[in-house]
């Protein structure tokens, strides 16, 4: 049988139902390219979205198998030949891809972004998959807060995940791992000792900025050399970046990061779509 892409439909003398199956494969593939960032990078709709597709190709595999079970005597038309189901399979497979031939992954609305070390530990873990919404700064700027995907400055070309901790002109110190902006003290709390993948535990804070919004930090190490650090007057059109894992991040601390453009900023962190620990799956970063 030709499943691929619903060509198993003109196997089975169903181009009726072939026609709508590439129909709504096709508005499914629209959505994704074509709405808002915002409204894309939400949970429910992105999963129901990627559910619908799933359900769609079984349930064209299952029927095709249905229809050819139902036929007999069935005489073959102008449609079954070897090209009309390889042209079928070919024009499937250009309707899958519509994304990737319309614009490249920085013109998409979502994208997804493995995380390969313990930088934001813990929020964010080796071997998660996370959703950014690739739209999020077209028409404002970062806040104080936001886990954001940027360009390092030093190539342009690799993409980091950090946390905006100072706006352009902010003064920035760290003091015994406690951060200052502007010489007010940003309030933590210390919490249970996290698990680090290496079975250590670590000393965990709630890092509470002054608009209320919060987020998990680490501290492995007192009296580490980036636990104190000297005052950083963030420029204009720049920000200052810091990894949650305060011990363990290269950022804008040091010299391979310092200073991130506006410009290098292109995305807001999401949720997690997917996490080896089955009870991160679907999580908002905050």
């Amino acid at each position: 049988m030709f499943f691929p892409f619903g060509a198993g439909y003109l196997y089975v003398g169903a181009p009726i139902r072939y026609a709508v199956f590439l129909l709504l494969i096709t508005l499914n593939n629209s959505v994704l390219l074509l709405a808002p960032s915002g409204w894309l990078s939400e949970p429910i709709v992105l999963i129901g979205l990627q559910g619908i597709y799933i359900v769609l190709l079984c349930g064209m595999a299952l029927d095709v198998v249905w229809q050819a079970l139902k036929r007999v005597n069935f005489q073959l038309r102008w449609y079954n030949r070897w090209w009309v189901y390889v042209g079928s399979i070919l024009l499937g497979v250009v309707i899958h891809s519509t994304t990737d031939l319309v614009a490249d992954q920085s013109d998409w609305a979502v994208r997804m972004f493995s995380i390969p070390a313990e930088s934001n530990a813990p929020t964010l873990l080796v071997g998660d998959y996370i959703v950014v919404d690739n739209k999020a700064y077209e028409h404002k700027n970062p806040i104080r807060g936001d886990m954001v995907v940027f360009k390092v400055p030093r190539d342009n070309t690799t993409d980091y995940v950090q946390r905006v901790m100072g706006l352009p002109g902010d003064k920035i110190q760290l003091i015994g791992g406690v951060v200052f902006v502007n010489s007010v003290q940003i309030k933590r709390q210390q919490q249970e000792d996290f698990v680090l993948a290496s079975k250590s535990k670590v000393r965990q804070f709630l890092e509470i900025l002054p608009d209320g919004r919060s987020y998990l930090t680490l501290d492995i190490r007192s009296g580490s050399l980036s636990d104190d650090t000297g005052v950083y007057i963030v420029p204009k059109d720049h920000y200052f970046m810091l990894g949650d894992n305060r011990d363990n991040s290269n950022d804008s601390r040091f010299s391979f990061v310092g200073f991130v453009p506006r410009k290098n900023i292109f995305a807001h962190a999401k949720w997690i779509f997917y996490s080896k620990h089955i009870n991160r799956i679907g999580k908002l970063i905050n």
